[in-house]
């Protein structure tokens, strides 16, 4: 595992592949059946609920995605003020392994997370979608439609600037929720 700077951004990610572009031919957000790291059940229907859900991918050994964390809680209790959720996905194999479970239990609970964390459960949609992801972190914004909204943001969300320029995606597509 490589640490990449992608302009300003910190992300982790293979050696081999490099950062792909995720923008590929996928506009909506794959079908996907999750629990959280409390047990409660999750599914695309969860979009609805929001005029944007920002969902940050990222896995256990990547020291990229655990750094941000803290700042993603804040933003999470600011975000819920607009009506937006924040929603982490952990895509290490947690179900086959229960060390790293116990892992990432612990990461989240070290930083004190509170907003939802999905493990999903394998599905060829879902699982093709998630296998072509190769930095991380990576944070989609997706619309209550369960589309993919604007290019995918690779690496941390750690500074000013980038929380900045996240709120002003967001803010539009809110804008665009309410026309």
């Amino acid at each position: 595992m490589a640490i990449m700077l992608i302009g300003s951004l910190t992300a982790c990610g293979s050696q081999k592949d490099n950062v792909k572009n995720q923008s590929s031919n996928t506009s909506i957000f794959p079908n996907f059946n999750a629990t959280d790291f409390q047990g409660n059940q999750f599914t695309q229907n969860m979009f609805k609920d929001n005029p944007v859900t920002v969902l940050n991918i990222w896995f256990t050994g990547c020291q990229a995605c655990v750094s941000e964390m803290p700042q993603l809680e804040t933003l999470s209790k600011e975000l819920k003020e607009k009506g937006v959720a924040l929603v982490g996905v952990c895509i290490d194999d947690v179900s086959m392994d229960k060390t790293i479970y116990a892992q990432a239990e612990k990461i989240l609970k070290d930083n004190n997370i509170t907003y939802p964390n999905l493990i999903m459960e394998h599905g060829e949609e879902i699982d093709n979608y998630l296998n072509n992801i190769f930095a991380f972190p990576t944070t989609l914004l997706i619309d209550r439609e369960g589309n993919i909204i604007g290019e995918p943001i690779v690496g941390s969300i750690d500074n000013q600037k980038q929380i900045d320029d996240l709120n002003n995606r967001i803010d539009k597509i809110i804008e665009n929720d309410k026309q």
